[in-house]
């Protein structure tokens, strides 16, 4: 967990991203391992929002497990379609971008790795 969240908290997903499809794998992989970590901060003010919204109109989410039970599919379920929405938003604007068109892509960056870190990335 700790090198996950160093990892995270050091490293442009950009950057990262970018090294994925350089190294030879293929952009649709690198998207799929990307976009999950992109929407994490998405997803933790959307369900600090819904929660609110929900106590709000009175749903008690504090107390013992059977009311946080009870409380949780109010706070699922916006949570769930919301996400669903945004992914079809997410592959609309793939495809207006040109994702999954044939032939070599271009980057505007390029990332320059001295030999001791294509070293290291091996390793």
């Amino acid at each position: 967990l700790m090198t996950s969240l160093l990892f995270l908290f050091s490293t442009k997903l950009s950057d990262f991203n970018r090294a994925l499809t350089n190294s030879g794998l293929p952009s649709e992989l690198g998207y799929l391992i990307i976009s999950p970590i992109y929407m994490l901060p998405d997803f933790s003010d959307r369900i600090h929002r819904i929660r609110e919204s929900q106590q709000s109109r009175g749903l008690d989410t504090d107390g013992n497990i059977l009311i946080r039970i009870r409380a949780l599919f109010p706070l699922v379920a916006p949570l769930i379609l919301g996400a669903l929405i945004e992914t079809e938003n997410r592959a609309l604007v793939l495809e207006t971008r040109a994702f999954n068109a044939d032939g070599k892509k271009s980057s505007l960056v390029e990332i320059y790795l001295p030999q001791r870190e294509r070293v290291f990335q091996i390793i």
